[in-house]
């Protein structure tokens, strides 16, 4: 059983989802500040289950002491509660309008073979092994250094592109296509090798589905579950038998394809099931790391401020205009790094820090929950006028955000870089609607004729003496 500190802490989380699910009225998936919460509880309450009911499989969780355990994740509990209370009376005192339904029409100018154009390209360098890439560690590598502009961006922009692409085909087709497409883009995905990705590009695509009232089948819902669970047991199934090394940089399609069909083979094996149920339990672990950093700040060491914030905004200049900042030492570009330096944490483990364990290191125990209640008043604002009204750009911030807190072990850094792509792209779907209205206005002014109440053949024929209608509409269009 949990110790008692840690059965208080979960009780705590758990008045903190019922205030919020009172709150947003049972629609978690709506509000992106209840997916925080959501996910927050995840990795620091869900987690200590399962290390009750799988004890010794998480080999990360022998660095902390249970006292250390106990007493951060009663800190974060206590957080948690004063963030889904600061959201919850910000979101009172101006409540979402009725009228919050995103309509169908909030995504004209997303057009289905745009989005599968754009998304190619990112899906070619990531299954080639230079695009989105599993974790190689602080150091990194140089075959990653070479692929850095190609797999920063593929990193941004493949499950983004991929999730919105099937949410525009759901919206304009209909619900039933929600499986295929599932299937297909999860395939995809897996040859990353890294199953949060097809966690979060399945979650993303319900969201805006649901954003778009998008009636989804039950039955392909339960069945698109059970194909995560069998592509992650497969990933998982993969990494024991064929290594890790199989879906790092520059490793081609072939070598991930035979990763995935050798651990899809190994699924029955004992070796296969303990593998998947070790990389389970240390899955969700947001605690030791807090832990440790906890039992840092006892030991003396001070709060690192907001300098990693710094370095963070400062990562999200593009390489092109700050090409120096590839040559800064890794504490400047990795703020997991600069906290394990700071606090003397071990350098090669793969910690889960979570937005809530840096916001201890910040400003320490007493600045934690006052960083908690501002992040829920700020999500509070964000939800009511990303629901107030319906347009093409907050559709795609909203997405944008959620895909931000659904990588919940990438924050608060993820929120910058996720939000550099979405400023992006926003600009170039904008520009490109623009672009396409533009030309389609001109193709029907061609097509009209004039102002001047000329028929179009008589508007044509005075601007190209002698010429047909066609040839007319023709040299004009030109």
């Amino acid at each position: 059983m949990p110790s008692a500190v840690v059965t208080i802490g979960l009780l705590i989380q758990f008045a903190a989802l019922w205030l919020m699910h009172m709150t947003v009225e049972g629609r978690w998936l709506k509000h992106s500040g209840a997916m925080l919460l959501a996910m927050a509880t995840l990795y620091h309450g869900f987690t200590e289950i399962m290390q009750w009911l799988m004890p010794g499989r998480n080999a990360v969780r022998l660095q902390a002491t249970q006292a250390s355990i106990n007493t951060w994740v009663l800190l974060v509990s206590v957080g948690l509660l004063v963030y889904s209370a600061a959201y919850s009376i910000s979101m009172h005192r101006r409540p979402v309008s009725a009228s919050e339904e995103l309509r169908i029409d909030s995504i004209g100018g997303l057009q289905i073979r745009w989005l599968l154009v754009m998304s190619a390209p990112f899906v070619l360098l990531s299954v080639q092994g230079r695009g989105a890439l599993q974790a190689a560690g602080f150091t990194g590598s140089p075959v990653v250094s070479q692929n850095y502009v190609t797999a920063g961006l593929a990193t941004q922009f493949l499950v983004f592109t991929l999730a919105l692409t099937g949410v525009v085909i759901l919206a304009k087709v209909g619900g039933r296509w929600l499986l295929p497409w599932l299937a297909i883009q999860t395939l995809l995905l897996s040859f990353v090798g890294v199953r949060s990705i097809m966690v979060v590009g399945a979650v993303l695509v319900l969201y805006g589905a649901i954003r778009l009232n998008v009636q989804l089948p039950r039955k392909s819902l339960v069945a698109a579950l059970l194909l995560l669970v069998l592509i992650g047991a497969t990933i998982s199934s993969a990494r024991a038998v064929s290594g890790r090394e199989s879906f790092l940089a520059n490793h081609t399609a072939g070598d991930r394809l035979a990763a995935l069909a050798d651990g899809f083979v190994a699924l029955p094996t004992a070796h296969s099931r303990q593998a998947t149920v070790d990389a389970f339990a240390g899955r969700f672990d947001g605690n030791t790391f807090g832990a440790l950093v906890g039992a840092g700040l006892d030991a003396g060491r001070p709060p690192v401020g907001f300098a990693t914030v710094r370095n963070d905004v400062l990562l999200t200049v593009p390489s092109f205009l700050n090409p120096a900042k590839l040559d800064a030492p890794i504490e400047q570009r990795n703020e997991d790094a600069y906290f394990v330096k700071h606090f003397g944490l071990h350098f090669g483990t793969d910690y889960l820090p979570g937005l809530f364990g840096f916001m201890l290191g910040y400003l320490g125990k007493i600045g934690l929950p006052v960083l908690a209640a501002l992040f829920g008043i700020l999500f509070a604002f964000l939800d009511r006028w990303l629901l107030r009204r319906v347009n093409r750009a907050r559709l795609l911030i909203s997405f944008g955000l959620m895909e931000s807190v659904l990588f919940y072990g990438q924050l608060p850094a993820g929120f910058l870089l996720v939000g550099r792509g979405v400023l992006v792209f926003v600009i170039v779907v904008g520009v490109a609607a623009l672009v396409h209205s533009g030309g389609r206005r001109v193709r029907n002014f061609g097509v009209a004729g004039t102002s001047s109440g000329q028929s179009p053949g008589e508007s044509h024929k005075d601007c190209v003496p002698g010429s047909s209608d066609l040839d007319g509409q023709r040299a004009f269009r030109g």
